[in-house]
């Protein structure tokens, strides 16, 4: 399974086995967005060395684009508007596999709920194995790492070349070319690039739900992704299934078929089939305000059917 949310950091050509770091880079910038605001100097940021070489645009350019998306689907078949008076609210959990906490034999857990408003004022509450952080936000302050998404479009060929362009080193979302790790049959490193840059989106609660199911039919189209319908998510909810190996990890996104919304996403190692870490979104859709008790209207997906304490199960 793959979580997109792991930063897959490494340290050259040199990565640290995955069992030790998949999971820590998950939960670090996971972490460091939680935290931001409130202990700056504390932040904790990861580690990624962007290298910008002369000539390193070119290399990039049109031999590693990855081909159109492929349209899986007509689009969303609900209305994904959040009304700019009410809130985009979603709730994310995620585990990594058992571990010894305190001498007791534990699943590692952060959850995050989240209402954002379009004026960029919302709430946040994090839950880190117990620990709960809540903290509210004024129009214009709200805690986010991604940069301003409002100019994205929602119609995917266009999506595409701007998510391509984000991710150079002159974009507005640069990444560490460099770093990363195409995988089987894949040319070059631009594939992996979007994987990453898409993964973040996905989990944002700035992306708005439009533009996450545009970002479902940019991903179905990637060079290497291999697509499942009529399967189920970890928790058992009805989904169509995105699989691609990249960066040594074999990554795996399910969405509402309905909503193309985001149900899970899970990170496993190839080699020894482990799972490294699960995502499970819990709740999405609008509220009204940001004390509500959880009621949405609409509801962008369903509830989980099985216990997301144990998704890989």
């Amino acid at each position: 399974m793959s979580d997109l949310r792991t930063e897959l950091e490494r340290a050259g050509r040199h990565a640290p086995t995955l069992e030790d770091n998949a999971y820590d880079r998950l939960r670090t910038r996971r972490e460091r967005k939680a935290r931001r605001g409130r202990v700056a100097a504390a932040s904790v940021s990861l580690t990624v060395a962007v290298v910008a070489i002369a000539g390193l645009w070119t290399a990039f350019r049109p031999h590693n684009v990855p081909p159109a998306p492929v349209r899986v689907a007509s689009g969303p078949s609900v209305d994904l508007t959040v009304p700019p008076d009410q809130y985009y609210f979603l709730h994310q959990d995620w585990y990594g596999p058992p571990s010894q906490v305190d001498g007791a034999t534990g699943t590692d857990h952060y959850g995050t709920t989240t209402w954002y408003r379009a004026d960029d004022s919302g709430r946040i509450v994090t839950i880190q194995n117990g620990d709960r952080n809540d903290q509210t936000y004024d129009p214009g302050n709200f805690q986010q790492d991604t940069g301003d998404l409002t100019y994205l479009s929602t119609d995917p060929t266009q999506l595409l070349t701007q998510m391509t362009e984000r991710m150079q080193p002159s974009g507005r979302s640069p990444e560490p070319f460099d770093q990363f790790t195409p995988g089987p049959g894949q040319d070059g490193h631009a594939t992996a690039g979007l994987v990453r840059s898409i993964g973040e989106l996905l989990n944002d609660p700035n992306s708005e739900p439009a533009l996450k199911a545009a970002l479902f039919q940019v991903a179905s189209g990637l060079q290497g992704m291999d697509m499942q319908q009529g399967v189920a998510d970890p928790t058992g909810r009805p989904a169509t299934m995105l699989r691609i190996e990249t960066e040594d990890v074999v990554h795996e996104w399910w969405f509402d078929p309905s909503s193309e919304q985001l149900l899970a996403m899970g990170v496993t190692d190839p080699a020894s089939g482990n799972v490294l870490s699960v995502m499970v979104v819990e709740a999405s859709g609008v509220a009204a305000s940001t004390d509500d008790g959880g009621q949405l209207n609409p509801s962008f997906i369903p509830a989980p059917v099985h216990d997301p304490a144990k998704p890989w199960q």
